[in-house]
């Protein structure tokens, strides 16, 4: 996301998940930056569709 993005939802970054997650600023996403973003995109998506709430105790 842009550097601003951040600045304006201070609270974006006070999340756990978003921590661990590690969202950071990309501001002219070159080649790196898009890895990286894929990366975490891929970090999401395990999340979402993660089978270990059905193996907690929450289930």
């Amino acid at each position: 996301m842009h550097p601003g993005c951040y600045e304006n939802n201070p609270n974006f970054l006070k999340s756990e998940l978003i921590k661990e997650l590690e969202f950071k600023s990309h501001p002219d996403l070159k080649k790196q930056d898009i890895k990286d973003r894929t990366k975490l995109v891929q970090r999401i998506c395990e999340r979402l569709w993660s089978t270990d709430y059905f193996n907690s105790e929450n289930a």
